[in-house]
């Protein structure tokens, strides 16, 4: 069966690969290397100012409540996932249901009264539209791809990459070792990320209907025998 390379964080690698081997099986091999570690960071921030929060991805969330984020505020969130983590610590999630455009359209509809806070990474992918002051709460910083993942890309064969975000997409092709022989299929989350990759380097890429871990599993039975 055609092994599957997971770059993201840790935590998110390992419960995206559970869902894997419940819908493909336990024969499925899913090879985990992350390209990125999230660091919380500990910005000065006076919440009080603004009238609700942004929230672009749950390592927001995550680190929004290591630092003792208050609760109570409304939460506009990219995605359901997101929101659910919002929600969970607190927070009036309001879910965009998809990516930054839909997060966007969202805020357009709703038009907050008062300034917003859009708590993110060091690096972001797309630009929350409106009154919104942006603080990197957390930063991703890069890993080397483990010792397993570099023997397994010089194997010949196919290899599936779901790609979540355009920062993970780019430090993979960073990392992929020169005598490369496995041939990589990227199954991108968003055009967004089908964007950040060289169509030179992958054999095959797609992208998804819809910017959700649900959606990439469906685009990955694509290349599972039924």
């Amino acid at each position: 069966m055609t092994p599957v390379l997971l770059t993201r964080p840790k935590a998110q690698a390992q419960a995206f690969a559970a869902r894997i081997t419940k819908r493909f099986g336990p024969a499925t091999r899913c090879i985990l290397s992350p390209v990125l570690e999230v660091v919380t960071l500990s910005p000065k921030i006076a919440f009080s100012e603004f009238s609700g929060l942004v929230f672009t991805s749950q390592n927001g969330v995550a680190a929004y409540r290591a630092n003792g984020g208050p609760g109570g505020l409304v939460a506009y969130c990219v995605g359901d996932k997101t929101a659910r983590a919002a929600q969970e610590a607190g927070l009036d999630a309001r879910s965009a249901g998809g990516d930054v455009a839909s997060l966007n359209a969202l805020l357009a509809q709703v038009r907050p009264k008062g300034p917003l806070l859009h708590l993110s990474g060091v690096h972001v992918a797309g630009q929350v539209q409106g009154d919104v002051t942006r603080v990197a709460i957390y930063d991703q910083r890069p890993l080397d791809l483990s010792q397993e993942t570099q023997d397994a890309l010089r194997m010949p064969g196919p290899m599936l990459v779901p790609l979540f975000s355009p920062r993970s997409a780019s430090l993979l092709q960073k990392a992929l070792p020169r005598d490369r022989q496995a041939k990589l299929r990227a199954i991108c989350l968003s055009q967004a990320v089908s964007e950040a990759i060289d169509a030179a380097v992958f054999d095959h890429s797609s992208v998804c209907d819809s910017p959700t871990a649900a959606a990439v599993l469906d685009r990955m039975a694509e290349f599972f025998p039924a």
